[in-house]
């Protein structure tokens, strides 16, 4: 995926990207929300970079002004629901939170899917706590679908996601 917006572009990470997701992958607000742990040091972000580089699922958002990325967007068949539908998970920097950035970039990644790539629908799977995801999807125009799922948290223990989602035809 290399995809532009006003703002952002979303493309494939790389190694130089590393600094960049360090300084938001290893803040606990950050990573907990998105459902894994903190990143500890440079060296583990660029072992996760290299995994994230040959699973081809999961891209940089990078601000087109100063050319930083400030966060990551996922993209990946939904195995909870039928064959079409794709599943975006996302994370951003507190910095660039509450800008219209990650709308712009979440809009462009769901134009992808629903009109380059056929998909029957795109959901997104958020833990109620987080507000912020929570608004971002509705922003968009994911509804709650009244579906939940038990997932194994980032600690070990069991949470409750919140399945959002639109069909393409609503999306259309």
């Amino acid at each position: 995926m290399d995809e532009m917006t006003l703002r952002c572009r979303i493309r494939p990470f790389t190694l130089a990207d590393a600094k960049d997701l360090f300084a938001f992958a290893s803040l606990p607000e950050v990573a907990l929300n998105a459902n894994y742990l903190p990143h500890r040091s440079l060296d583990q972000t660029r072992q996760i970079i290299k995994g994230w580089i040959l699973a081809d699922a999961i891209f940089a958002i990078e601000h087109l002004d100063d050319r930083r990325v400030f966060g990551a967007i996922s993209v990946r068949p939904d195995p909870d629901l039928p064959d079409g539908w794709f599943k975006v998970g996302y994370s951003c920097h507190p910095a660039y939170q509450s800008k219209g950035y990650m709308t712009e970039a979440l809009r462009k990644v769901c134009d992808s899917l629903v009109y380059d790539r056929n998909a029957a629908g795109i959901a997104v799977h958020i833990f109620p706590q987080n507000r912020a995801s929570l608004a971002l999807a509705r922003r968009v125009g994911f509804t709650k679908s009244g579906m939940t799922l038990t997932k194994r948290r980032y600690d070990g223990n069991e949470g409750r996601e919140e399945v959002h989602l639109f069909s393409a035809t609503s999306y259309r």
